[in-house]
């Protein structure tokens, strides 16, 4: 017999994008506590506007790749990885 758990509080990571804003909606439709980190590279703002006065939303304009945990530990982990360069579609090498 398998048990459904229920979520009482969710971090979306991209929340102010297309896809993060509409599951931060869906999430807080039924009744999730989300709080939502985004870098703004892609992301916009105005993608979450209707959200930002909700009781049960938070956003933090945050980069994940430098992340502090404050929760029972203290965490600080920095990704080594950088992100991948942008190139115009003009820029790309035709094989």
């Amino acid at each position: 017999m398998s048990q459904k758990r229920s979520l009482s509080r969710v971090l979306v990571t991209g929340g102010a994008g297309f896809i993060g804003s509409h599951l931060c909606r869906r999430l807080l439709g039924e009744g999730v506590d989300v709080l939502a980190y985004d870098n703004l590279l892609t992301g916009r703002v105005e993608n979450i506007t209707d959200l930002l006065g909700h009781e049960r939303f938070t956003f933090l304009h945050y980069d994940v790749t430098t992340c502090t945990s404050t929760g029972r530990s203290t965490r600080s982990c920095t990704s080594r990885r950088r992100p991948a360069p942008r190139t115009s579609s003009a820029c790309r090498s035709r094989s």
